[in-house]
């Protein structure tokens, strides 16, 4: 269990946890967090698509990156993180968000 400092700290550090971080914080194995990020991720896209009709696959996606501050400061860290995300959508929503990508920017 998390002291309240502690706590307060994840809460103010400007760089997300990786896989290994949180599941050393929980005391959960690293696949045991990727599996409940994958479904957390998942469910999210699905709510934000049901409530947000006029969303598109990539605008979606889009919009929970920002909304968890995905890809916030210098551009190295943002881009990997960024690709890190996107990896967490399950293959049938990802393929849905690529197929809309190169739709959108006439990605071959």
């Amino acid at each position: 269990m998390w002291s309240e400092s502690e706590y307060s700290e994840w809460l103010n550090d400007p760089y997300s946890m990786n896989g290994e971080e949180i599941a050393s914080a929980l005391d959960y194995s690293r696949q045991n967090v990727s599996q409940l990020l994958k479904r957390g991720l998942a469910k999210c896209y699905l709510y934000v698509s049901r409530t947000q009709k006029d969303m598109k696959p990539f605008e979606i996606a889009t919009f929970i990156s920002k909304m968890f501050n995905i890809g916030e400061g210098p551009e190295e860290i943002a881009a990997a993180e960024a690709k890190k995300f996107f990896k967490l959508f399950p293959p049938d929503i990802r393929r849905k968000i690529k197929q809309d990508a190169r739709e959108r920017f006439n990605i071959m």
